[in-house]
């Protein structure tokens, strides 16, 4: 429970825990009637253990089904703000009908009074009947958008379309529906994983028990728009050298011009950027970021752009990248690193990678020795063979195939016998529909 020792004082205001609860006890009472009340009566007095596990365990089961199992992520309200066609702040009023208050955002024109589909059907709270709501249009709003969306004006010349809460998880409620009253705020998310969503109050701290206000949700407002300005007028830069040094600076926490929705804003840069086309901009830029970090800033998304990027442009941050691979695992993941060094296709990350032989990890001594085929160290091979001709075991089954085709690409002639023992005793059909021989052919 996320609750912790605030769980006592914890205060529902939402019947939507209790009815769950509820159905689950009729689903044990419904079960125990259709295994039969004699049989249930012989297992506890003449069943043995196993049987009365058996039955315990099939209740139990039936009890937890209404229950989700996945965490449900949410939706923060500056990610909502860029989102969203309109943001406002209403009075509940009844049915599907909300009375605007204030409008913080809207890209249509707007009634005194909206239409909020689907509203009636969603819980609420019994102490007031204010709220927040972030609209959308149906599909189009998502936690990650398509290329076309994120990188359209700040206002949009929409004409049609039905404005709906953004992510609407059920019929229970969404995550663009946000009731407030003079103590707190509530929305429609988890008390616990595996659970049922339900209307909770919406903490900014579990652990001192401290719980957001109307004030703070709409200072989070203040800033979201902000940011998503900020970030719509860097993507629309026609500068492809000005809006790729752009990109480069939200992808690091101490430059990035977005703060306060960093990871929502890094998503977009990483994946929402032609890096291919912009590489020899964002190359040697991503190396000067690199070298500037702070010690202790993690830098996963440069390392993973400078992946994409690749050779020619990436090259100048090999020895940055080298230098990683000896530093704080956690400012980037090593795999990342050892991608990105062997994607740079520079001759002087053999040097950073040959210790990564050796690392007690098999999975990161794997990696390394695939990179060193793919940088040709064909000098290092029995070293990169003692690695690459053991199976690293991870969780990807076809990950022995690319160590072995990855060795033979290194030196056909060397790695040919070892295949071939390999093939004798673990010729097997791997995901990819190969087998161990068929790297010989």
């Amino acid at each position: 429970m996320i609750f912790g020792k605030h769980a006592s004082n914890f205060k529902v205001h939402s019947v939507k825990m209790w009815t769950t609860l509820s159905a689950s006890c009729k689903r044990i009472y419904s079960t125990l009637l259709l295994i039969g009340t004699k049989d249930i009566v012989r297992f506890i007095l003449t069943g043995n253990l196993k049987k009365r596990k058996v039955l315990f365990f099939f209740c139990l089961l039936m009890c937890v089904q209404s229950l989700r199992a996945e965490l449900h992520m949410q939706l923060r309200v500056g990610e909502m703000c860029n989102e969203a066609q309109v943001v406002l702040e209403g009075e509940y009023l009844g049915g599907d009908r909300v009375n605007v208050v204030r409008v913080y955002k809207t890209n249509v024109i707007l009634s005194d009074v909206v239409i909020v589909p689907g509203l009636q059907k969603e819980e609420k709270p019994l102490s007031t009947k204010r709220l927040f709501l972030f609209l959308g249009f149906g599909e189009e709003c998502s936690f990650q958008p398509s290329q076309e969306s994120c990188f359209n004006d700040v206002v949009k010349n929409i004409t049609s379309g039905t404005l709906t809460p953004l992510r609407q998880i059920d019929k229970g409620g969404s995550d663009g529906v946000i009731w407030f009253d003079d103590t707190c705020c509530y929305r429609y998310r988890q008390a616990m994983n595996p659970g049922p969503l339900a209307l909770f109050p919406d903490f900014k701290n579990y652990e001192t028990g401290e719980k957001n206000s109307a004030a703070d949700v709409r200072t989070e407002i203040e800033t979201g728009l902000k940011e998503s300005l900020v970030w719509n007028r860097a993507s629309s830069l026609t500068s492809a050298y000005d809006r790729t040094r752009l990109m480069c600076r939200f992808l690091l926490q101490s430059t990035s011009p977005t703060p306060e929705n960093l990871r929502y804003y890094q998503w977009f840069a990483v994946w929402h950027t032609d890096w291919d086309a912009t590489g020899e901009f964002a190359g040697p830029y991503l190396a000067e970021l690199l070298i500037n970090a702070d010690p202790k800033e993690s830098v996963h998304e440069i390392v993973r752009v400078l992946g994409f990027i690749g050779a020619p442009h990436s090259a100048s941050a090999v020895h940055s990248l080298g230098a990683l691979l000896s530093g704080d695992p956690e400012r980037a993941h090593p795999e990342w690193v050892i991608e990105a060094i062997a994607d740079a296709q520079d001759p002087a990350g053999i040097t950073y990678l040959l210790p990564q032989l050796d690392s007690d990890k098999s999975y990161i001594a794997a990696e390394a020795g695939i990179a060193l085929c793919r940088l040709k160290a064909v000098e290092h091979f029995d070293r990169i063979c003692k690695v690459l001709s053991v199976n690293s075991k991870t969780w990807f089954d076809g990950k022995y195939l690319e160590q072995l085709e990855a060795l033979y690409q290194l030196d056909p002639v060397r790695a040919r016998p070892v295949i071939e023992e390999k093939a004798k005793r673990f010729d097997k059909e791997y995901p990819q529909g190969k087998r161990i021989s068929d790297i010989l052919l």
